[in-house]
């Protein structure tokens, strides 16, 4: 159990008083999946430079000098995803040998289904918010994203799985 982020991305930048906030997430599908709770009480400034320092060391973004405004990249998706490819292909390969008794019984075949899936799209991880693209994990917006669009950071908030 820990603190993960919801980032609010957009292709404009939005006005302080449309940031997301708690308020957005009681209704939410979040809530029984991924989340038992949200809570604002984050310093935006530290966690913006958090994620960037995160995206550049990956060399998945190129960030704007105040940090909350992005690009991706020609070949950031492909740096981005290196790590998560080579997981992926590795438990594809641990999950060949699985036998038909490890399927119908108690195995590790759920544990290599989950790592497979969590190494294709981290649905306990980082998400992102906002009217434009739903709510959904980074891994799916970056999938998405556009090379070369700005992409502005907006609100951010925790949540708690």
């Amino acid at each position: 159990m820990s603190n993960k982020i919801i980032y609010q991305i957009t292709t404009r930048p939005l006005p302080i008083d449309e940031f997301i906030m708690v308020n957005d997430f009681i209704d939410h599908w979040i809530f029984g999946t991924i989340s038992d709770s949200v809570n604002n009480n984050i310093d935006r400034n530290e966690e913006i430079q958090r994620f960037r320092e995160w995206l550049e060391k990956l060399q998945a973004a190129d960030f704007n000098n105040k940090g909350d405004v992005f690009v991706i990249p020609p070949g950031g998706k492909e740096t981005y995803f290196m790590r998560a490819f080579s997981n992926f292909k590795e438990t594809i390969k641990k999950a060949a040998d699985i036998t038909f008794e490890d399927f119908v019984g108690i195995s590790d075949c759920f544990l290599l289904i989950y790592q497979m899936n969590n190494s294709y799209c981290d649905k306990n991880g980082t998400y992102v918010s906002s009217d434009e693209f739903g709510t959904i994990p980074f891994d799916e917006f970056m999938r998405d994203a556009e090379t070369g669009k700005k992409y502005y950071i907006n609100g951010i908030v925790y949540y708690h799985s």
